[in-house]
């Protein structure tokens, strides 16, 4: 919802708000119990966003 409420909030500017989820992840919120390491969570998400705006980002020689 805070999303949701985000993208109302900054309908008129320039400004894209996104939310994912990266998963059922190893952490101290799941007990280290998830199936993916914290970087194999923010793998997907950050592709994502790399995706989304490739422009924004500088390309490897």
């Amino acid at each position: 919802m805070l999303i949701v409420r985000l993208a109302e909030e900054l309908r008129d500017t320039h400004i894209t708000g996104n939310s994912v989820r990266p998963g059922y992840v190893k952490n101290d919120l799941t007990g280290h119990s998830g199936f993916m390491t914290p970087e194999e969570g923010a793998r997907l998400p950050l592709n994502l966003m790399l995706a989304a705006f490739p422009q924004a980002w500088p390309r490897k020689p």
